[in-house]
């Protein structure tokens, strides 16, 4: 603890941190007095005291000396031609720097009590009477140069301390800064690597998804038993929701790294709006719940991501169907409010808590239920349903009476202008049969696709790293190359151009977990003519062998 350090003889106080003062400079004492002789007296009586004298012969005199400079005390004649002490007294006490200068009045007539009033009421300190006791005098104005003195070095002492304060702040303030800096900068890494981390897990979850959903695809068309169909539909089932938590996961990473991109187009919001309960629409179903549709008949544009937008909605479809009991009530509308497009999702489940509204786009935010976790979940959709809207320029709000009561979702998002009719594009050929190599570190997920595939009547033949890939490509001459980036050793990135070097008319379809612009743009320029994300949807790998 910061203590004061006080001198016992000198009552000099010093701070900590804080210099001491300097001696204390020579003391004046002003004497005004129309007699020269008793000037020189009273010089005489204060030379022991190491005191400037400075005479003044006549009050106005001594005001130009006050004026001058300043005065640890006057001694003060009161009985003096033109202007008396008295007068001189009341004009020095109503000069702010000169108020509080101690006077000591000095008389040769006896004054009366009334005087002595006056005196005082005008700012004297004493009387001394001539002729003066030189003791008395002496020690009078000893006191008072002390005082004079230790005003001085109080002075001089807050100064000091005012500027140590103003210095301390100072740092204060900057090693704030710096640990705010500080702290700041450790936040922004750990959620950097929160995101990669979340990123990564997405990612590598998706290789042994992959297998999992193409080995289910096969089962539904080689099973003929009901029991074994009921089976397989649940793995297949299961595998969408596991894809779709993880999309939910990559989302995030990506929306809070900058990372995500709009491929926007006009299009009829109906068409987001089907999107969404395609993806919703077997929960919907399994929970027998009644879906209402209410557009207008006239088509509704807006300038979206179709499929992001149809995903945000999806999120917000999902969440009504898991939270609403079974055969409820779920609404979706949608209408035109100015110049923005209204959808608004509504259903009659178990509602949302008035404590629990204010939080429900919060990342990873969920209302309290049982250890169960009958419902499942991140709680990550309606965040990102939140941020993609936001980045459309939109706006999400969720409201509910409260618990069991229902919530109603409104989406809002500004109109576009009605797009031109392009003409209509010729149907890609899928008849023609391939050969087809699967390049795949993950034996599981190769061997899948390639009998998913011999189910559809392609050729195949699997290569388990990239080196493999190299040396069986000119014996098995494929027509096609279904090549995963993330192989060990030598990547699918050097694959794809070491191929493309040996053959430069082969097709070579990049496998990856990661489906962002950037990764996209990546794989073009190492030479992949098409990018599909782990995993791979029957529909979008069926439209790749078409080319």
């Amino acid at each position: 603890m910061s203590t004061l350090k006080i001198d016992s003889t000198s009552a000099a106080v010093t701070a900590p941190g804080v210099s001491e003062s300097p001696p204390a400079a020579r003391a004046s004492i002003l004497l005004v007095d129309d007699q020269p002789a008793r000037l020189l007296s009273y010089e005489a009586v204060l030379l022991g005291l190491g005191v400037q004298c400075v005479r003044a012969l006549s009050g106005a005199q001594a005001l130009e000396k006050l004026l001058e400079q300043e005065f640890a005390a006057i001694l003060l004649d009161v009985n003096m031609p033109e202007m008396d002490g008295f007068e001189v007294a009341r004009l020095v006490r109503e000069h702010p720097r000169m108020e509080r200068t101690p006077i000591i009045f000095v008389t040769a007539v006896n004054v009366s009590e009334l005087d002595r009033l006056k005196g005082y009421e005008l700012g004297a300190i004493d009387y001394i009477a001539v002729p003066v006791v030189p003791e008395i005098l002496r020690s009078k104005v000893a006191v008072l140069v002390e005082l004079h003195q230790r005003r001085g070095q109080l002075k001089a002492l807050n100064a000091a301390l005012d500027t140590a304060r103003t210095k301390l702040d100072a740092e204060y303030q900057k090693l704030l800064a710096e640990r705010d800096a500080q702290l700041q900068a450790t936040l922004q890494e750990s959620d950097r690597r929160k995101d990669e981390f979340l990123a990564m897990l997405a990612h590598e979850l998706r290789n042994p998804v992959a297998p999992i959903a193409t080995a289910a695809e096969l089962l539904s068309r080689l099973v003929p038993n009901e029991n074994q169909q009921t089976l397989v539909g649940i793995i297949q089932r299961q595998a969408v929701h596991l894809g779709r938590l993880l999309d939910d996961l990559l989302d995030v990473a990506r929306i809070t790294q900058g990372r995500i991109e709009l491929k926007r187009e006009v299009v009829d919001i109906g068409a987001c709006i089907q999107l969404a309960i395609e993806t919703a629409e077997p929960l919907i179903r399994s929970k027998a719940h009644r879906l209402t549709v209410t557009q207008t008949l006239d088509a509704i544009h807006v300038n979206v991501d179709k499929v992001r937008l149809g995903q945000c909605m999806a999120n917000v479809l999902v969440n009504a169907a898991k939270y609403t009991p079974e055969g409820g009530e779920i609404c979706i509308r949608s209408f035109v409010d100015g110049d923005h497009v209204v959808v608004e999702m509504q259903d009659n489940g178990i509602g949302i808590a008035p404590e629990f509204l204010p939080r429900i786009f919060d990342l990873f935010a969920q209302a309290e239920r049982g250890l169960d976790r009958s419902q499942g979940g991140l709680g990550v959709g309606l965040t990102v349903c939140k941020q993609i809207v936001e980045m459309h320029g939109g706006t999400v709000t969720a409201s509910s009476p409260g618990w069991d009561r229902g919530a109603t979702f409104v989406i809002r998002l500004p109109l576009a202008e009605r797009p031109a009719i392009a003409a209509s594009a010729a149907p890609a050929n899928s008849d023609s049969l391939l050969r087809v190599m699967i390049v795949d570190d993950n034996r599981d997920a190769a061997d899948s696709l390639a009998m998913l595939l011999q189910f559809e009547g392609q050729q195949t033949l699997c290569a388990y790293s990239g080196e493999a890939a190299l040396q069986e490509v000119a014996a098995f001459d494929p027509q096609l190359v279904l090549l995963d980036i993330g192989l060990p050793g030598l990547d699918g990135y050097e694959v794809a151009r070491r191929l493309k070097a040996k053959a430069p008319k082969l097709r070579v379809i990049a496998l990856s977990g990661y489906g962002q612009v950037e990764d996209r743009q990546r794989s073009a320029a190492a030479g992949f003519d098409a990018h599909l994300v782990k995993p791979v949807d029957l529909d979008a790998l069926k439209r790749a062998l078409s080319g």
